[in-house]
C-alpha cells in the first residue's frame, strides 16, 4: 500500500486498479464513504470538480456499496483485497501501480523501494530478496513489516527514555 500511495502522491493520479485496491484498503481500515470521497478528491488535485465527479466518484460510491445493483447496495459493497488476490489476479501493465512489490518488483526495485523508506539492515534486504526469488512474497512481506515494527518499537522506547531522563 505504501508504494500505490508514494505513487498517487507524485503523480496525483493511480489507474483504475490502483484506485480499486486503494479504496477497498482504506474502506477496511475504517474511512467511511464520504472521508474517502475526500480523500480522492483531495489527491486528485490536477483534475477540477467537475471531472472527479463524472469520472471516479461512482466507482468509490459503487466499492462502498452506496450505488449499483440491488446485490451490492444489500451488502456492503466489495470488501478489501486478500494478500492472495493482489498477488493472483490483474498483474500491474505499465504506468500501473497496484499489486504487491514482493511479487511484481525486480528484486533491484524492490530493493530500492525498500532502501527509500528507511530500511537499512543488510540482513533484512538479503532475507527479503532470497524470499522474492523462492517465490515466498508473503515471508518476504513480513520480513519488512517486522523490521519497521521493530524500527518503530526502538523509536517509542527512546523517545520515552528521552522523556524519563528530561524528568530526572
Amino acid at each position: 500500500m505504501q508504494h500505490l500511495h508514494r505513487s498517487l502522491r507524485r503523480d496525483s493520479h493511480l489507474k483504475h486498479y490502483g484506485r480499486l485496491q486503494y479504496t477497498l484498503f482504506l474502506k477496511g481500515i475504517g474511512l467511511n464513504l464520504e472521508e474517502c470521497l475526500v480523500f480522492w478528491r483531495s489527491a486528485f488535485s490536477k483534475i477540477t470538480d467537475d471531472t472527479f465527479n463524472k469520472e471516479y466518484r461512482y466507482n468509490v460510491r459503487y466499492s462502498y456499496g452506496d450505488v449499483g445493483g440491488d446485490s451490492n447496495r444489500r451488502g456492503t459493497g466489495s470488501r478489501p483485497f486478500s494478500c492472495q488476490k493482489i498477488l493472483t489476479e490483474h498483474p500491474p501493465g505499465g504506468g500501473e501501480a497496484h499489486g504487491c512489490p514482493y511479487r511484481h518488483f525486480s528484486v533491484e526495485n524492490l530493493t530500492q523501494l525498500l532502501t527509500a523508506v528507511g530500511v537499512k539492515d543488510q540482513e533484512v534486504l538479503r532475507g527479503v530478496k532470497e524470499d522474492k526469488e523462492k517465490q515466498k512474497f508473503h515471508l518476504a512481506c513480513n520480513r519488512y513489516v517486522s523490521c519497521s515494527f521493530m524500527y518503530s518499537l526502538l523509536a517509542i522506547a527512546m523517545g520515552e527514555f528521552f522523556m524519563y531522563s528530561l524528568v530526572l
